[in-house]
């Protein structure tokens, strides 16, 4: 539970770099999922067999990189509903169009259809009736043709209300952490490797897209930072990947592109510099931006709901100070029904900008446009929406700054923690701190920050050569070298060198830091008492120190960690005390909404219900509650933890109603079973919730639970569609097990595990959860007395918890085997697994341990 304070010092240039690079040849950006803002689908009976057909495909790709292609039609309709948050451009045969195109016409994701046959006087006249069909066509090359101006069209015209322009009302929190996130990667200090980094996923992504891989090449070649807003604005994989991710906040696009968005910001903070000194040599300190595009009747009407609210730029935005070039892309309202042309005018007060807006002109690749880029983040108020002419609707916008204090402190908090230059490190916090343990744990494998012995071995290097050191540095090499032995599992080694630590600093905070860290160790080790002693010295050092001298952080971490102590002793009265005193401490010192006060909360909630009070438990977690939806993302896995840990209390207090209604809250959140769900089933905490649908409920329940399924499941994202429908399954197959349907059980666990080869958001790094199914399953084929597929599905969540190294479950695996070879009269089958089982249980108990004595 403690908290690093040397990482707050200064690190000397000296200290090795972190490698931020990917594993060689790694695919980080999976070409399964279209990254770009455009889809094409093309359905053609004999889409696989002719050749032109096949010639067409390269020729598409060229346009648009996404393409989805069937020769049946219910296919196609199951993937068009699938993508409908995607945009989609729509090719099909005449025939089977004339069948189709009623059916999906109206489907918003559809943007456009293009009718593709040889029969062009048969299909033009029922065409007519439906206004997204742009014609029939005969020979791809038109049919490319037009499909390009398209794109072109519709990419000028980027819905700035359904993802730039958001809601500030309902998404305040997840532009904060999108913001703190993006701040760091912008401080990051980068090398060649990151752009090296960079290309190589770009060309794995487009490997079979000629088209693309020169654009890259030509990146390759020629980039320098002094054009990176030229390849911004141009229409390459460097703005078709960014501007979705932007918008989506995909992070994990933006980190490949690391090096280049901080290019970017840097590019754009100068001529943000040079514009404001331009406009106030002017005296002008107000300034109107213009931007001019078509949006759906819909689109509109989403602005015309939110007039006087709060908006935020999600990507760059495009504008021109010159009003008639953007009453030019807005067009004249002639695009009815299926556009309406909108003018935003955006009101900008220049005394009280925060981002960098830019001239960039001169940089832009299309330099004939007088072209003012608005930053990501700049807020807005919606003051009023006019048809004037009723040819053009005209949207005025107004600059506004964070308007809720607390977010803004929290804000300010959390970019001064960051620091000038940080790491990885500092990355990987932030996305655990904000409650995305997953992706924070996929990076710290994916990127190899931690390699042990390596970095053991050039810190000592470098701390034989200690002449040039002053005592600061001194100190965070010991404290790194030790960190490291203790993760490595070199407890000695580690306190020795904290040891060393606590001799030579001349800071009394980090004296008390060291003896901290050595609590630590015992605690790890289970010597708790030993623990506590450690903590004891650290907490009479810090006491010595007048009040102001404390190292607050420090005096937190040490009380969580001797409350951590005294509960691992049981006594959990003790640990209680000092989790309260460690929120005394937190409130006074940490903005309110600060993650760190919300787990403290959770733990107290936790301890609460240790010692009975179920009551004070509930008060806890719903203050945990009232603060992760007031200042985390709404799905956010604290959410889903602390739904989940309610729904247990109730169960404990047999209220079957709020513990069945709190569960499902924790499932609704996609995070969770990619996160939590592994231990809360291995724990069976779920069959503690599921239990209340014992006898006469339990068919009350599973009818519920089958009705509502396809309904949640349809109305889910894409992206996390199959990660709750695998939960989804999980949950049906526990009902059935309770109920004893087992076949249905088997039939509904492994559909799970079907759905869950299908997400590689849900697998990664989660093969515990993929272990336990396989366990289930398992025990399902021993009530069927099927020994022979229990063995299997035995055997394969070994396989699965081997990937894990969870070697008490592999234990667990191999003796249910070696008792059903038992059962079998297989003694040598029996014992190999006994064997396996004990070899494994060694590798986390001491020889002398109570279980392996029953072994």
């Amino acid at each position: 539970m403690t908290c690093n304070i040397l990482a707050s010092c200064q690190e000397s240039e000296t200290l090795p770099q972190q490698n931020v690079s990917s594993s060689k040849n790694v695919e980080v950006i999976s070409r399964n999922i279209n990254l770009e803002d455009f889809t094409v689908i093309w359905l053609d009976a004999n889409i696989n067999k002719s050749e032109d057909c096949l010639n067409t495909k390269v020729q598409l790709r060229s346009i648009i990189n996404y393409i989805k292609t069937f020769d049946m039609m219910d296919d196609c309709i199951d993937c068009i509903n699938e993508y409908y948050t995607e945009k989609i451009f729509f090719i099909i045969s005449g025939v089977l169009g004339e069948q189709l195109v009623p059916k999906i016409h109206n489907l918003k994701q559809i943007q456009y259809i293009y009718i593709y046959c040889l029969d062009k006087d048969k299909h033009e006249q029922w065409i007519s009736n439906y206004a997204k069909i742009q014609g029939v066509f005969t020979d791809r090359n038109t049919l490319c043709s037009t499909l390009k101006q398209d794109v072109i069209e519709r990419t000028k015209n980027t819905n700035i209300v359904e993802n730039s322009l958001r809601n500030l009302n309902e998404n305040r929190t997840s532009l904060l952490w999108f913001e703190i996130l993006l701040e760091v990667l912008i401080r990051m200090e980068y090398d060649k490797k990151d752009k090296a980094d960079m290309i190589e996923q770009c060309r794995l992504y487009y490997s079979d897209n000629e088209s693309v891989l020169k654009d890259i090449d030509e990146f390759d070649q020629n980039y320098t930072p002094e054009n990176a807003i030229s390849w911004y604005t141009r229409n390459s994989f460097v703005f078709r990947l960014l501007n979705k991710a932007f918008r989506t906040e995909n992070i994990d696009i933006i980190f490949i592109f690391r090096f280049f968005v901080k290019d970017l910001y840097k590019q754009l903070k100068e001529l943000n510099e040079e514009f404001l000194k331009f406009l106030e040599d002017l005296d002008i300190f107000n300034i109107i931006l213009y931007r001019g595009q078509l949006m759906t009747y819909d689109e509109l009407q989403k602005l015309q709901e939110n007039i006087n609210g709060l908006v935020s730029m999600n990507t760059f935005v495009s504008t021109s100070m010159d009003k008639e070039v953007a009453e030019m892309y807005a067009g004249d309202g002639l695009r009815r029904p299926q556009f309406e042309s909108i003018l935003f005018e955006i009101n900008i007060d220049l005394n009280i900008l925060i981002k960098p807006l830019a001239n960039i002109q001169e940089h832009s690749y299309f330099k004939d446009e007088n072209e003012i880029l608005l930053p990501i983040g700049s807020q807005f108020q919606i003051k009023s929406i006019e048809n004037i002419n009723n040819n053009i609707w005209y949207v005025q916008l107004e600059s506004m700054n964070e308007t809720d204090t607390k977010i803004k402190q929290l804000n300010n908090y959390l970019k001064n923690t960051i620091g000038e230059e940080p790491t990885m490190k500092k990355f990987i916090h932030i996305l655990e701190l904000m409650g995305d343990v997953a992706k924070a744990e996929r990076y710290k494998t994916l990127l190899q920050i931690e390699n042990s012995e390596a970095t053991i071995e050039e810190l000592e290097e470098m701390l034989r050569d200690n002449d040039n050191l002053n005592n600061n540095t001194y100190t965070i090499l010991l404290d790194k070298i030790a960190e490291k032995y203790f993760r490595s599992g070199d407890y000695s080694s580690a306190i020795k060198n904290y040891q060393k630590l606590i001799e030579i600093t001349l800071d009394k905070n980090v004296k008390a830091y060291g003896y901290q860290q050595i609590g630590e160790i015992f605690n790890e080790k289970k010597d708790y008492h030993e623990a506590l002693e450690y903590y004891q010295m650290s907490h009479t050092i810090l006491f010595d120190l007048e009040t102001e001298a404390r190292n607050k952080r420090l005096l937190v971490d040490l009380f969580l960690a001797m409350s951590e102590t005294f509960h691992n002793l049981k006594d959990y009265e003790n640990a209680l005390v000092f989790a309260e005193l460690a929120l005394k401490i937190i409130h006074n010192h940490l903005p309110s909404g600060h993650p760190d006060i919300l787990t403290v909360y959770v733990w107290i909630g936790d301890l609460s219900k240790k010692n009975g009070n179920y009551q004070a438990t509930l008060t806890y977690y719903n203050k945990a509650i009232e603060l992760t939806l007031l200042y985390l993302p709404a799905d956010s896995t604290y959410i889903a933890k602390i739904y989940a840990s309610i729904a247990l209390v109730y169960a404990k207090l047999n209220d079957k109603d709020q513990a069945l209604s709190y569960f499902k809250k924790a499932i609704d959140i996609p995070l969770f079973s990619s996160t939590y769900l592994t231990s809360y089933l291995r724990t069976n905490d779920l069959f503690d919730t599921l239990r209340l649908t014992d006898n006469v409920n339990i068919d009350v329940e599973l009818d519920l639970y089958e009705k509502n399924y396809e309904i949640s499941r349809k109305s889910r994202q894409p992206f996390s569609s199959k990660a709750n429908s695998a939960l989804d399954c999980i949950i049906l197959g526990s009902l059935h097990f309770r109920r004893e349907n087992y076949e249905t059980a088997i039939k509904t666990y492994e559909k799970a595990l079907m759905l869950m080869e299908k997400d590689d958001k849900l697998l990664f790094n989660n093969y515990d959860l993929k272990a336990q199914i396989y366990y289930f399953i398992a025990n399902l084929y021993c009530k069927q007395e099927d020994e022979s597929r229990a063995l299997t599905n035995f055997l394969k969540a070994i396989e699965m918890y081997t990937c894990s190294q969870n070697f008490k479950e592999i234990a667990v695996c191999y003796i249910k085997r070696a008792q059903i070879f038992y059962s079998l009269n297989n003694i040598e089958e029996a014992l190999m697994n006994y064997e396996n089982a004990l070899h494994s249980k060694l590798q986390i108990f001491a020889e002398n341990d109570i279980d392996l004595i029953d072994l």
